[in-house]
């Protein structure tokens, strides 16, 4: 799913705000907190892949 595939944001977001055991975490989990956490991976990821490239990746699908 690309980051600006909003619909797509929304759903994983909103099927992620039913796992139950959010409430019983010490802090609020919110809907935002959630992309915002989602958007945080997908950025770290990116830059993983464009600093050290995909090979690791690759390899576990070989």
């Amino acid at each position: 799913m690309a980051r600006n595939d909003d619909d797509g944001l929304e759903a994983v977001t909103t099927g992620a705000m039913g796992f139950v055991a959010f409430g019983n975490l010490p802090f609020a989990v919110t809907s935002e907190k959630v992309k915002s956490g989602l958007l945080a991976g997908d950025e770290l990821g990116q830059s993983v892949f464009a600093e050290s490239g995909d090979g690791a990746y690759r390899a576990l699908r070989t």
